[in-house]
C-alpha cells in the first residue's frame, strides 16, 4: 500500500483528473480505498506521469518515458491472434516436414494450450468485468461491471500476457537452456500492457500464468499419450512375432 502523502504520481493525477470535467464532474479517490493506494493503482499512476509536460516537477522519469516509447512498438508482438496463428503455421510446417516428433508435440501443445487459455481468458473477462485503467485515469473511479459487453470492462486477465506466457512456455520446453532470455522477453511483453495503461499489473500476471500453465498442461498430456502408445505398439509387435516363432 502506497501513501497519499508526498506521492508525486497521485498529486499529478489529481491535477489531471480535474480537467476531465465532461467525464468526471466530481472526481475523487474511491472512499473504500482512502487508507492508501494499492500496487495496481500506483503503477498506473506512475505511467500516467508520462503525459505531463517535460520539465514538470511531477512528470515521469526519463527511464519510464523511454520504456513507454519502447512498449509502443513492441506491445503488439504478443497479440493473441498473431501468436496463435504463428504457432499453428509453425506446427503445420514441422508436421509436413516430418521434423523431430517431440518438437512437433511441443508446438502442437503450444497451439492447443494457447487456444484453451484464450477461451478461459475471454470467459473470465466477460464474467469478472474488471474496468481497465482508463476507468481511473479518465473517470476517477475504479469500476467493476460483470457480464458487460463493452471493451472497457474486459480487463482481467490480459489477453496479450496470456499469449506471452504460452509462447514463453513453448520456447522453454523446446530450448530450456535459454529460459532466462525467454522469461525476460515474456515479462517485458506483459509489462508493455501496463506501460500502455491497457491493463493493471495483476491482469498481466494472471494472464501470463494462465497461458504458461495451459501449454505445460497440454504438453504433459500429449507426452503421456505418446508414452502410453509406445508400450502398446511394442506389445502388438510381439504378439505378431511370437506365433511365427
Amino acid at each position: 500500500v502506497y501513501s497519499f502523502n508526498d506521492n508525486p504520481a497521485f498529486r499529478s493525477w489529481q491535477v489531471h483528473i480535474k480537467e476531465q470535467t465532461d467525464q468526471a464532474p466530481s472526481p475523487s479517490w474511491p472512499a473504500k480505498d482512502q487508507q492508501g493506494i494499492c500496487f495496481d493503482s500506483q503503477m498506473i499512476l506512475e505511467v500516467r506521469r508520462c503525459w505531463d509536460e517535460p520539465g514538470h516537477p511531477d512528470s515521469a522519469s526519463t527511464t519510464v518515458q523511454m520504456a513507454r516509447n519502447w512498449a509502443t512498438y513492441s506491445t503488439h508482438l504478443a497479440k493473441g491472434e498473431v501468436v496463435l496463428v504463428a504457432l499453428l503455421l509453425i506446427w503445420l510446417f514441422s508436421w509436413r516436414r516430418k521434423l523431430h516428433e517431440p518438437v512437433q508435440k511441443l508446438l502442437l501443445a503450444g497451439f492447443l494450450g494457447l487456444l484453451v487459455a484464450s477461451v478461459i481468458a475471454t470467459s473470465l473477462k466477460f464474467v469478472i468485468g474488471r474496468g481497465r485503467p482508463n476507468e481511473l485515469l479518465w473517470r476517477g473511479r475504479l469500476h467493476w461491471d460483470s457480464f458487460a459487453l463493452d471493451h472497457n470492462h474486459h480487463g482481467f486477465p490480459s489477453g496479450h500476457a496470456t499469449a506471452s506466457g504460452a509462447l514463453v512456455m513453448v520456447l522453454i520446453l523446446i530450448y530450456p537452456r535459454g529460459w532466462p532470455i525467454w522469461l525476460a522477453a515474456g515479462i517485458w511483453l506483459s509489462a508493455t500492457r501496463v506501460l500502455m495503461t491497457e491493463h493493471w499489473p495483476t491482469d498481466t500476471l494472471m494472464g501470463f500464468v494462465l497461458g504458461a500453465f495451459c501449454v505445460a498442461m497440454l504438453a504433459t498430456l500429449l507426452e503421456r499419450q505418446r508414452t502410453n502408445q509406445g508400450p502398446d505398439s511394442n506389445h502388438s509387435c510381439r504378439e505378431t512375432v511370437l506365433p511365427l516363432e
